[in-house]
């Protein structure tokens, strides 16, 4: 999946009162209660953004954050062009025969 950056920020207005979003670096400074973080947090991993920055302001109840793009993960089309290289040779040399009669197990009953 592909990090839509500015679907991330709409979610973060939801819980913040001041964020701040680059979407040349898909990266997202933000302020926000601290009994919200956690929920936040949470939505931010499922767009593969993870908090590279913490820390909470003045003994108060809030928090500042920065969610970064996850670069250790693969998106789906580069997991599969990694798999195609790396494995190939291994596709190319399977065969399938006809004559495999384990295929066919369930018409034998």
């Amino acid at each position: 999946m592909e990090t839509d950056i500015l679907r991330a920020k709409s979610v973060c207005e939801e819980y913040c009162d001041f964020v701040k979003c680059d979407t040349r670096t898909c990266r997202i400074d933000l302020r926000v209660s601290e009994k919200f973080f956690s929920e936040l947090y949470t939505r931010m991993d499922n767009f593969d953004l993870k908090c590279n920055s913490i820390q909470k302001i003045n003994e108060d109840t809030e928090i500042m954050a920065t969610f970064v793009l996850n670069k250790n993960t693969l998106t789906h089309k580069e997991f599969l062009e990694f798999f195609m290289d790396e494995y190939d040779d291994e596709i190319k040399n399977l065969e399938l025969s006809d004559d495999d009669d384990e295929a066919d197990w369930w018409k034998k009953s």
